[in-house]
């Protein structure tokens, strides 16, 4: 495995940690519940950036807090 296929692999990987808890956060109850959940989208936004796809996960993070009306174009 060439170095560029293993960076592609490593970006892929965290943009996909990131995607996915993002999706549970509208899951969770309470709001200590809500505080870990939010520090785990920190630490891989973080993770993100670090693997150089930063704007990427800005994307990401943005697409899931804007209102789901804007989303669908109401």
């Amino acid at each position: 495995m060439g170095h560029l296929e293993s960076l592609y692999r490593l970006q892929t990987f965290q943009l996909g940690r990131l995607n996915h808890v993002l999706a549970q956060r509208d899951r969770v109850a309470g709001q200590r519940a809500l505080r870990l959940i939010d520090r785990a989208i920190t630490s891989l936004y973080v993770s993100c950036v670090d693997a150089g796809v930063g704007p990427q996960a800005r994307v990401l993070i943005d697409t899931y807090r804007r209102p789901l009306s804007s989303v669908v174009g109401r």
